[in-house]
């Protein structure tokens, strides 16, 4: 199944969807609208930057390393500014506006 929010597409084929751009660019409220779409799914892990913002660079590489393990079995959308995050993603969206 392909998300649609406003005028991105997510495909079942990216096993690591990050979503970046600047400070109040919208990536919170793309995070919520993927969230509405995929409700309590098991197929995806879906998280906000929130949850490893202030992370050490140590930390930052565990929490990469993880997301790639479980992108084996499920499909993660994450919105970032972390390069160490977005050099994972299969797809990278980077949003100019507020959505």
């Amino acid at each position: 199944m392909d998300l649609i929010f406003d005028n991105y597409t997510i495909s079942s084929d990216d096993k690591i969807t990050v979503i970046t751009g600047n400070n109040g660019s919208g990536k919170t409220r793309a995070i919520e609208k993927i969230r509405n779409q995929v409700g309590e799914s098991n197929k995806y892990i879906v998280l906000d930057c929130d949850s490893h913002n202030y992370l050490n660079i140590k930390e930052l590489k565990n929490f990469a390393d993880d997301l790639k393990e479980k992108s084996k079995t499920k499909q993660i959308i994450i919105a970032s500014l972390r390069n160490e995050i977005i050099c994972i993603a299969d797809k990278v969206i980077t949003l100019k506006g507020r959505l």
